[in-house]
């Protein structure tokens, strides 16, 4: 998931100025999934990516990377949770399970940063942020249809 769009990657939800904007769902080719807030085409606010190989994060985004407050359950059922900066973990966090070292090295977003969804209910309560509810989000309307990429 990332990088530059690609046949086949799909993204239902809400636009502004022709840029993905609001809540929106996208799927890339590859498998990732990221479901959330977009500003101006980058990943922002509050969200989740399905990673194509079973890692899950959720938590908060900025300028399309993992920033702020985030859990990330690795396949193997390894969690860390905590805060992030500049999509790594942020210096001096502590997690009741290490991140491994991949997670210390900047990891390919959509225009640099690594893809993300909400779980089934939703975005996490707000007693799981750590600043309150998000505000001013407007979800995707239910006429959005999916979108194909093509190239």
């Amino acid at each position: 998931g990332g990088g530059a769009e690609k046949p086949g990657d799909e993204y239902s939800g809400n636009w502004l100025a022709d840029k993905k904007h609001g809540y929106g769902r996208y799927v890339w080719s590859d498998g990732d999934i990221y479901e959330g807030e977009w500003e101006k085409d980058m990943r922002s606010k509050e969200g989740t990516c399905h990673y194509a190989n079973g890692d899950v994060y959720t938590g908060q985004w900025m300028e399309d990377m993992r920033h702020g407050w985030g859990r990330l359950v690795w396949v193997d059922g390894n969690t860390y949770e905590g805060n992030w900066k500049n999509d790594n973990v942020a210096p001096g966090s502590k997690s009741a399970a290490p991140p491994p070292k991949h997670l210390q090295r900047p990891r390919p977003k959509p225009n640099g940063t690594v893809p993300h969804s909400f779980p089934a209910g939703g975005p996490p309560s707000p007693a799981m942020r750590p600043n309150g509810p998000v505000g001013g989000s407007v979800p995707a309307s239910p006429s959005s249809q999916p979108m194909q990429i093509l190239s």
